[in-house]
């Protein structure tokens, strides 16, 4: 058998075999795939990545058209041993112990631990296909979250099973107490089971109906799994999918809510086929076989199919079977674009067979034939001879895919009428006639049950200004055929033709796009294999009840169960491009990934026209974002480059759209100003961000009032005035931030002395944080602070500091790059933070700062307002500071090793020595001068010092010095170290808990 990846998986037809790293998936059979839980060296027990393969696998298999039936067993001595507690929570207890980190967000990671856990079972629920478990020897805590999702339980009889998690010190909260009563029907069982951790065999799974049946050994439990799903799987598949569907539901639901459940999943999955051939097997005695759900046989006309999305859906179908005409204009190649309607036609006749992989070549073996037509979708004359060539070759037309398209994104001004025409002739236009001269044929599709779709490639009808903008004419030729969806859906819903669309949520990277738009770089896009998936969903639902629906792909398959949606990216994982019409702001992807999460969105930044100001509004306006350039220098500075009016321009060739007003923040009439013309200009405010800043760093005697009223009316009055002007717009705003550029509130004597008025002003901004981000919590505005790590080298540092100091900054850049993820989070929930760049950026990921640094050999700068101890390693970068650093740091860690001994030398005692009766060696990795330490505690009064125990202690410790000192402090629990695999123990490891007990004494 071969061996295969699993972004290959939805396309297994012959026997093959999967390999991954935990998980074997064989197809053992005709339509019986065999999945081979792979961990035998550690009994198969479940971590953070098995959960996420077994999700993945069974979603693949839910809508892999070649499996009907699964057997889940184990390789190895035991079918799984429950959670792999060294590696699984190794990772919990690094972040409980991590105090940088909030109750909040070790909460939020919690979680979404046990989400992806629970995910990973439920994914065996959902599959369409009956899963049936194959269990022997061990099936403990985790074994039993995963066989309860199972569809049938068999085990052998040397089987055992727990429910372990309450001897671990967790709630059994994955899969096991939410589904193990229902299945075995005995609350008091259930109760008892679960409260004891007590083990129980198979025939007492059996009693109590846990498992159906027990077989003599492993081997005799799978070959009986794999014969019952090699039964199961020559059913109907639209029967034994649909009876799980409705026994999961009836489950937990009322017998009068199931019955009306399955009356509305009959009316909408009804084969007839399967129940003809049911019938006719029934009269003749003979065995009936049912074909796959599919399309074969059903003929297909799809316009512009020759390249791109309607290829892919032609591509799609025609592995089911289905005839597809190929109707399109490309008779003969492009010079850039590959391709012609008679190479489509080669390529979807060829991978019926081949995907299929069937060796008869018969006609009804063969399944689907391509017919191409040269049509012009223009031209009635063209289109009725397609039809004509369609029936005389099939006999009928089944579905009708309207995808041909024109577009030019220009705007009214720029559009000729010739490509106004060209647009309207082809996209509504041409879409309205085919469907016309399509009717009488799809009606006689529907007379004999063949469930008849019209599906035209187009958008939602949002009727919004942003979405017509710039490109008039070509979204009213769009928005054209989704009007005939609307229309023709009520005119056909009795005669049950369904008449539906589909558009994508990201861009679509065809041979088109490549051509358009960049050659063979994909960047925020997807392939076309996932409109054709969603097309071979919404083509597959009953033409009587679905219809006149306006689809987006990605949530078309997600209501199917299928959860992998990153395999269709171009580039997975990197950001995606939202396609026109579509809202980014209500898809979480966008928000997470997207390059363009600020397209359209609007930035109000004071003090924007140079310095860190002016690079946030740059890196917003690379996402196309309205940036109003807020500041009062209207005229160029003697020593100062820049304008508002430059920076606008550079704002504008950025990609984004660009408001200069000037703006003086103490004036509030002035302020009110500007905050409507900006309304006016881009229709509301979505950021704040209050930039804008005057600096005299003078002692109290120094600092005249002049001074000092101004540090005070621009930094805190300004902010005030500007934050409570926006408020009212911010409200109406789509995720709305406040932003200040303003330090953490330090209420230390060094940070105000010798610059008392500025410092007042400073932290006044950021006590408008503190207090706003509280009182518009309610509001969703998120307000926090950012402030920058090291000093910022900019125009203005340059003429003050008269360039001194440059070295030992940074750019404004990393600023800017932390701010877009600030103002990226979630309004809601990120608010009243006081933020440093670095932090921001590292949690993002990110880890090479030299970039930002004017020169990364010089040691950095700390900016005013740095909490110091927590930074120190930032600020001595040069080789020789280093080294002499880690010199300091090893006397550091010695003396605090001699601490931690003569603690301990003080807590001595024979009733000590009584208790604990046992002796520790430590050694330590780190090369301090003191490398080895014994600790006595079974001998007279006990005793410690350098060396180790003679012929060995009872207890072996190995770990870092700094670890070592730690532990003894209390600040890291042995448990810990040993879960992170920071600490090695060997020897008595209940000798070992007891040392802990002594360790939690030492830090009382």
């Amino acid at each position: 058998m071969q061996s295969t990846r699993l972004g290959q998986f939805t396309r297994l037809i012959s026997t093959t075999r999967q390999r991954l790293a935990d998980i074997e998936v064989t197809e053992a059979s005709p339509y019986v795939y065999h999945v081979k839980l792979n961990k035998p060296k550690k009994r198969n027990t479940f971590t953070m990545d098995l959960w996420k393969e077994s999700r993945k696998i069974f979603d693949d298999l839910s809508v892999n058209p070649k499996c009907r039936s699964i057997v889940v067993s184990g390789e190895g001595k035991s079918f799984c041993a429950g959670i792999d507690l060294q590696e699984g929570f190794g990772q919990l207890m690094e972040v409980f112990e991590n105090d940088q980190m909030d109750a909040a967000r070790k909460g939020r990671f919690m979680k979404e631990f046990i989400a992806t856990a629970q995910d990973g079972y439920t994914a065996l629920e959902r599959c369409y296909k009956p899963i049936i478990a194959a269990v022997h020897s061990h099936c403990i805590g985790a074994g039993i979250d995963l066989i309860t999702a199972c569809d049938i339980r068999l085990a052998a009889k040397d089987a055992v099973f727990s429910i372990k998690e309450v001897d671990v010190g967790l709630a059994a909260d994955v899969g096991t107490l939410a589904r193990i009563q229902k299945v075995i029907g005995n609350d008091s069982i259930t109760r008892e089971l679960a409260l004891t951790a007590r083990n129980f065999g198979a025939e007492e799974a059996l009693s109590y109906g846990l498992i159906s049946k027990m077989y003599p050994d492993q081997a005799a439990t799978v070959t009986a799994a794999l014969e019952m799903a090699a039964t199961i799987a020559a059913k109907s598949p639209i029967a034994v999918q649909g009876t799980k569907v409705n026994l999961n539901y009836g489950r937990d639901h009322t017998v009068k809510e199931s019955l009306d459940y399955i009356l509305a999943w009959n009316m909408s999955q009804l084969n007839t086929e399967d129940l003809m051939k049911s019938a006719m097997a029934a009269m003749t005695k003979e065995k009936a076989e049912f074909n796959d759900v599919s399309f074969r046989g059903k003929t297909v006309i799809i316009t512009g199919a020759s390249r791109g999305i309607g290829k892919s859906i032609g591509l799609r179908l025609a592995k089911d079977g289905a005839n597809i005409v190929i109707a399109a204009k490309t008779a003969t190649p492009h010079p850039k674009l590959p391709g012609t309607i008679y190479t489509a036609a080669e390529e979807m006749e060829k991978v019926d067979r081949r995907e299929r992989g069937e060796e008869r070549r018969d006609e009804l073996q063969a399944g689907g034939k391509a017919l191409a037509c040269v049509v012009d979708v223009r031209d009635q004359a063209s289109i009725q001879k397609c039809i004509d060539e369609t029936i005389a070759k099939f006999g009928g037309i089944d579905i009708l895919v309207n995808n041909a398209s024109a577009i030019a994104l220009t705007n009214t001004e720029e559009t000729d009428m010739k490509r106004y025409d060209l647009m309207h002739s082809i996209n509504t236009r041409g879409t309205y006639l085919f469907t016309k001269l399509c009717l009488p044929h799809l009606r006689a599709s529907a007379s004999r049950g063949r469930n008849p779709h019209i599906l035209n490639i187009s958008p939602p009808l949002a009727m919004e200004p942003q979405y017509f903008a710039g490109h008039v004419a070509y979204t009213m030729a769009k928005i054209g055929m989704s009007m005939c969806v609307l229309g023709m859906a009520e005119e056909f819903k009795q005669e049950g033709i369904a008449v539906n669309a589909l558009w994508p949520l990201t861009m679509i990277w065809t041979a088109a796009a490549d051509m358009l738009m960049g050659e063979g770089k994909g960047e925020g896009s997807r392939h076309p294999e996932i409109m054709s998936d969603a097309a071979h969903v919404i083509l597959g639902k009953n033409s009587k009840s679905y219809t006149g629906n306006f689809a987006i792909d990605e949530d078309v398959l997600r209501a199917e169960g299928v959860t992998n949606i990153d395999k269709y990216d171009v580039h997975p994982g990197e950001y995606l491009i939202p396609d026109f019409m579509i809202d980014p702001t209500k898809y979480p992807v966008f928000n997470n990934r997207s390059k363009f999460k600020f397209a359209g969105r609007t930035a109000l930044i004071t003090g924007a026209s140079r310095g860190i100001g002016k690079q946030i509004a740059l890196k917003l306006a690379k996402d196309g974002a309205n940036i109003v350039v807020a500041a009062k220098t209207a005229t160029p500075h003697a020593k100062l480059p820049g304008t508002i009016y430059t920076a606008a321009e550079e704002i504008e060739k950025a990609g984004g759209k660009a408001l200069p007003i000037v703006v003086d923040v103490r004036n509030e009439a002035n302020v009110q100003d500007c905050v409507e013309s900006a309304v006016k200009k881009f229709g509301g405010i979505d950021i704040l961000i209050n930039n804008a800043s005057a600096i005299s760093l003078t002692g109290t005697l120094e600092t005249d009032m002049k001074r000092y009223d101004l540090m005070h009316s621009i930094n805190t009055r300004g902010t005030f005035l500007l934050s409570k002007s926006c408020i009212p717009y911010l409200k109406q705003g789509r995720n709305p931030h406040i932003l200040n550029i303003s330090p953490p509130l330090l209420m230390e004597s060094r940070w105000f002395a010798n610059h008392v008025a500025y410092t007042m002003a400073k932290y006044g901004m950021s006590m408008c944080v503190l207090g706003m981000s509280e009182e518009l919590r309610p509001d969703r505005i998120a307000v926090n602070a950012l402030w920058p790590l090291t000093s910022i080298w900019t125009a203005a540092m340059e003429m003050l500091s008269h360039g001194e100091g440059a070295a030992g900054s940074r750019s404004p850049q990393i600023m800017a790059d932390a701010a877009y993820a600030l103002l990226s989070k979630n309004s809601a929930e990120y608010t009243g933070n006081f933020a440093i760049d670095e932090d921001v950026l590292r949690a993002e990921g990110v880890t090479d700062f030299d970039k930002y640094a004017l020169d990364p050999s010089v040691p950095l700068t700390p900016d005013f307002f740095i909490p110091g101890g927590t930074y120190d390693h930032h600020f001595s970068q040069k080789k020789e500071r280093k080294a002499s650093r880690e010199t300091i740091n090893k006397e550091l860690v010695k003396g605090e090793i001699v601490d931690v001994i003569t603690k301990m030398k003080g807590l001595l005692a024979p009733e000590l020595v009584k208790k604990i009766n046992a002796t520790f060696d430590f050694e330590l990795t780190e090369s301090t001068g003191t490398d080895k330490i014994y600790l006595d505690l079974k001998n007279g009064s006990g005793a410690i010092g350098e060396g180790l125990i003679p012929g060995g202690a009872d207890v072996l410790f190995k770990c870092t010095a700094t670890d070592f000192v730690k532990m003894f402090n209390g600040k890291l629990s042995p448990t810990t170290a040993f879960m992170t695999k920071k600490l090695v123990i060997k020897g008595n490891l209940p000798a070992a808990m007891k040392l802990e007990n002594l360790m939690k004494k030492m830090k009382k």
